[in-house]
């Protein structure tokens, strides 16, 4: 599918529509059944700023351990 073609049809009426990306083509989620509520997409964004901050919070940990002292 070229950018134009892309273009044209997201241009159209289609409110619900999807981007393939394994063959490139452009479809209709309502008629091939595919529905996601909003807050499915929610809990992933949540659950994704979570994984951010505790990955985060384990880096600075890890930067901001106390070095070791010899003889002592």
């Amino acid at each position: 599918m070229s950018s134009e073609q892309f273009r044209v049809w997201s241009c159209s009426e289609l409110v619900v529509c999807a981007f393939f990306l394994l063959d490139f083509t452009v479809g209709d989620m309502s008629e091939l059944g595919i529905c996601e509520s909003f807050k499915v997409k929610q809990a992933v964004l949540l659950s994704a700023t979570e994984v951010t901050e505790m990955i985060l919070r384990v880096d600075e940990i890890i930067t901001c351990a106390p070095r070791r002292r010899e003889g002592m």
